[in-house]
């Protein structure tokens, strides 16, 4: 996925934004979905995307880590999800030749749900 935010530890970054990519993966039992081949069954993914777009575009955070970990939250939050991976990536206002800056961090659902 890719949207426009602002994040950032520069000011620049904050006030001109930039393009973010994320990447998530979600950890769940997928045998109930498999079986009854329906949504209700499973995780909406189109919810997913709002969930990620809402923190990317709707919030400011200054490190990766933190919008990785903002998504991660919510992610974890819905109902069946067990396990999540996000990859924040972003190419700084910086000079030199690079891909892009990205972060990647695994959370895991609290047993006490």
């Amino acid at each position: 996925m890719t949207f426009y935010g602002y994040h950032g530890d520069l000011a620049a970054e904050r006030e001109l934004g930039g393009h973010y990519h994320v990447d998530v993966e979600i950890g769940m039992d997928l045998a109930a979905a498999a079986s009854a081949d329906s949504v209700d069954s499973a995780v909406d993914y189109v919810h997913v995307y709002q969930l990620v777009r809402g923190v990317v575009e709707d919030e400011q955070h200054r490190l990766l880590e933190a919008v990785g970990e903002a998504i991660a939250g919510k992610i974890l939050g819905l109902e069946r999800v067990e396990e999540v991976t996000v990859r924040v990536g972003k190419v700084p206002p910086i000079r030199g030749s690079f891909g892009e800056f990205a972060v990647e961090l695994t959370r895991r659902a609290s047993s006490s749900r």
